[in-house]
């Protein structure tokens, strides 16, 4: 018997394609704050540069901030995998915040744990910049829109 043939999982978008990316389709979002710094097959790793507005008061980076950085991570982590598609969205989260986050940048890496014909799991760990213990971790899936008549077929397994 033959072995099912396994979906081509290297980077279609490399970091600054990513970058490019995010500035075209979310001109309102700002995208310095969030740095692209790796992508490899399965993984990305981001920085991103937190400031006043993501702190709680007493300067713990909010529980907000945290969440839409592990969205974003794994937003970019799908995109690096199956090219530019704006329409793949979240469509599950569970983070645990596990310690502290004082005003630091945060180092965030994603995993992709499983690729799907229409979801799209990762993992993703969140640092405190030079701290080695992980401050918070998450779990994220992702839908992946179906292929529309007319369109080029999708680089994501059918």
């Amino acid at each position: 018997m033959s072995q099912p043939s396994q979906p081509d999982l290297r980077p279609k978008m490399s970091a600054e394609e990513l970058h490019d990316f995010l500035v075209r389709e979310f001109p309102q979002a700002e995208p310095e704050w969030l740095r692209v710094e790796q992508v490899s097959e399965r993984y990305v790793r981001l920085r991103a540069l937190i400031g006043e507005s993501d702190l709680r008061p007493g300067g713990t980076v909010s529980t907000g901030t945290l969440s839409a950085v592990a969205d974003t991570a794994m937003y970019l982590l799908t995109l690096a995998t199956i090219g530019p598609e704006p329409r793949a969205l979240a469509s599950g989260m569970s983070v645990h915040f596990l310690r502290r986050c004082d005003k630091a940048d945060l180092i965030v890496e994603a995993k992709l744990l499983k690729l799907g014909a229409r979801l799209a799991v990762g993992e993703i760990l969140i640092f405190s910049f030079g701290i080695e213990e992980v401050a918070a971790i998450a779990t994220v899936t992702y839908s992946l829109p179906p292929h529309r008549e007319g369109e080029p077929e999708p680089a994501h397994p059918a």
